[in-house]
């Protein structure tokens, strides 16, 4: 017991000192992670006993390494609700959570004839079919052996993380770096269609401005540890100019790079160092899960 006052005293004083220095943030929001980390106290405690590990030392390690998770967490959701708004961000989630998947793509910026075409019981081979491009429907797109038309989202199923609070099948994710927030809409229960991955914002930490439009992705791979994005093609001769790594320790990176096999044989490994600046989060209302 006396161990978990002192995590607690910890936590609260990162929490009174964090919301010292930020001023735009509302009370929600960290409220809101106060409660998430409070529910997770006895699930660590029983893991201790579990295992049979000396208490003191582990309690000392664990509640270190738990505090500067917390940081980080309030850090980037902090930066993350200043730089899009808290409506916004909750905006984007209850539209993901309760539109139609036609209203979201074509709010994502897929024609309504490309939306009619998918609604068919056997998914066409043909990418012009299930695909929105610029280009012609008839011309031979040049990355289609790179493109995978029936993704299952292998990384949100077994990541630890990607799982927290419960497996959802429609999931906004906030990407962020040291310079940029990215939100994706990932919708895993299409009925009679493949599943579908979003760019819904984007912003740039500096200036506040966007270098990306809404639009859909492609999936270049998808396995359990690694799973890589990129935008579409300008044309049918062309490869992606950006491409999105999400690893399942929650590592993100953007890539501008103009072959696709470099990207993919880069990332193909196991799981990456993370770094502070570089992490995917799912979002909830007001927030961000911790």
């Amino acid at each position: 017991m006396k161990q978990k006052f002192i995590i607690l005293i910890l936590v609260l004083l990162i929490l009174l000192n964090f919301q010292s220095k930020s001023h735009a943030i509302p009370i929600g929001p960290i409220k809101n992670i106060i409660v998430e980390l409070v529910e997770k106290i006895p699930a660590f405690f029983d893991d201790i006993f579990k295992r049979g590990k000396n208490i003191d030392e582990t309690v000392v390690n664990n509640s270190s390494r738990e505090v500067d998770n917390l940081g980080v967490v309030l850090k980037d959701q902090d930066t993350i609700l200043n730089k899009i708004s808290n409506e916004t961000h909750n905006n984007y989630l209850n539209n993901l959570k309760n539109n139609s998947n036609e209203s979201i793509a074509l709010n994502h910026g897929v024609r309504i004839t490309k939306t009619a075409t998918k609604k068919s019981v056997k998914i066409s081979e043909k990418l012009a079919d299930l695909f929105d491009f610029e280009f012609s429907d008839s011309e031979e797109i040049k990355i289609e052996t790179y493109i995978i038309k029936s993704w299952v989202g292998k990384i949100y199923k077994t990541s630890l993380y990607f799982n927290q609070p419960k497996y959802e099948e429609r999931m906004l994710l906030i990407c962020k770096d040291e310079s940029q927030i990215f939100y994706f809409s990932i919708i895993l229960n299409n009925q009679n269609d493949i599943n579908r991955a979003y760019l819904t914002d984007q912003i740039n930490i500096s200036n506040n401005m966007s270098n990306f439009k809404k639009q859909e992705l492609l999936i270049l791979l998808d396995e359990e540890e690694t799973k890589i994005m990129s935008t579409k093609p300008l044309s049918a001769n062309e490869a992606p100019s950006d491409y999105f790594v999400i690893k399942s320790n929650q590592l993100f990176e953007h890539i501008k790079n103009s072959d696709p096999e470099a990207v993919l044989r880069n990332n193909k490994k196991s799981r990456s160092k993370r770094q502070i600046d570089n992490k995917c989060y799912k979002a909830k209302l007001d927030g961000i899960v911790f």
